[in-house]
């Protein structure tokens, strides 16, 4: 079964056969960097999920492209996002994770409330005209889903509600007790192979039955079915419940399908049958041959049950079954046996064995890598 797509451009298969992306796009330090600019420091990228900054002055930094933020929550509870540099000579302000009371820079000693205000910067009151209100951090635009938190460095870009119309509702409706979710545990796999190869696995399955054969078993794959939406897909298939199938006790649960998100560019969303929660998949990139694949756990309740354990036991497998291919695909795509592979899509593939995702994904990149970048289309 596939779903309508929506807001797409018909698609005419005879003339899409090959990959839209040339293998240089996949190990290129220079063609990385473009992707830096024009892709990651233009999109709405992931960075944590509230619940990870419970406390007034606990922050985190994290890195969107080229560039580092730091997230925050002020003594309001306010969630905010901030260039991690001081205005003053440059300075990187604070590192990885933390409480604060205020910022102050490591260098000259410049210092910022929670707000992003400059309160104290020395001997400026010798300085003619110095004016305090205008050295405060530059601030990052911030948004979220639930808790999950979002931020984009281009002014331009639309809101994530215009954007990826419609997902707010979708994600509600994955988990409804969304708002209650707290993060639980994390797994980090460093994959050498490009983020773009990492993301492409998650828009299909066609792969299932050959690399996860004990989740093409317990999971009904005839079931299977994608929609596709401009800047983000879901991905959606059934367990095979009271047929001896189950992975872990999930026949007596109200959920027994396994939805599955992707947000433009690399960021996913997956519910496993079970009880209330989430987890995510993050593909960050590290360079152009590698990628951080960080899987995070969320819950209503953060203390773990048997079942929860199960849960993060399996994808902990598939995870790691994944990262073979992965790693071997990377290895392989500079062969010179190897050009542009062709996309198994077509008006009779069934959903299990499309590629319609990755040629839709692959469509996206380019339009953010034509000379003019990507604006969302007229409608």
């Amino acid at each position: 079964m596939v779903a309508a797509t929506h807001n797409l451009p018909t698609v005419s298969y005879e003339s899409i056969t090959t990959s839209l992306l040339p293998a240089h796009y996949f190990y290129d330090s220079e063609h990385y960097a473009r992707e830096e600019k024009l892709i990651f420091e233009r999109s709405w990228m992931s960075v944590g999920h509230a619940s990870l900054i419970p406390k007034p002055g606990d922050y985190m930094v994290r890195g969107v492209g080229s560039q580092e933020i730091i997230v925050l929550r002020d003594n309001e509870g306010e969630v905010r996002a901030y260039y991690n540099v001081c205005r003053h000579r440059a300075r990187e302000l604070l590192q990885d994770k933390g409480n604060i009371k205020r910022i102050t820079c490591p260098y000259h000693g410049w210092t910022y409330d929670l707000s992003g205000d400059l309160l104290h910067a020395r001997n400026s009151e010798n300085v003619p005209g110095f004016d305090k209100s205008c050295w405060g951090l530059s601030p990052v635009r911030l948004e979220r889903i639930g808790g999950f938190l979002y931020v984009c460095l281009d002014p331009n870009t639309p809101s994530m509600r215009e954007m990826y119309d419609g997902l707010h509702k979708d994600v509600e409706d994955l988990e409804p007790e969304l708002d209650d979710l707290v993060h639980s545990h994390q797994m980090v796999f460093d994959i050498a192979c490009n983020w773009k190869i990492a993301t492409e696995n998650f828009l299909e399955a066609y792969h299932i039955r050959i690399v996860h054969p004990m989740m093409y078993e317990a999971f009904d794959m005839s079931k299977y079915y994608w929609e596709m939406h401009e800047f983000y897909t879901n991905l959606t298939t059934f367990a095979r419940v009271n047929e001896g199938m189950e992975i872990y006790d999930w026949n007596e649960s109200e959920r027994t399908d396994l939805p599955g998100y992707w947000v433009w560019p690399m960021f996913c969303f997956e519910r496993m049958p079970g009880r209330a929660g989430l987890f995510t998949y993050n593909h960050v990139p590290m360079g152009p041959e590698r990628t951080l694949c960080v899987v995070d756990f969320y819950y209503v309740d953060p203390k773990l049950t048997e079942e929860d354990r199960n849960e993060i036991a399996y994808v902990d497998q598939i995870r790691r079954e994944d990262l073979v291919s992965l790693e071997a695909v990377q290895r392989g795509i500079s062969s010179k046996g190897w050009g542009k592979g062709p996309y198994m899509v077509g008006p009779n593939v069934t959903a299990e064995l499309t590629e319609h995702a990755i040629m839709h994904f692959h469509q996206v990149v380019q339009r953010y890598l034509e000379p003019n970048g990507n604006r969302m289309p007229e409608r």
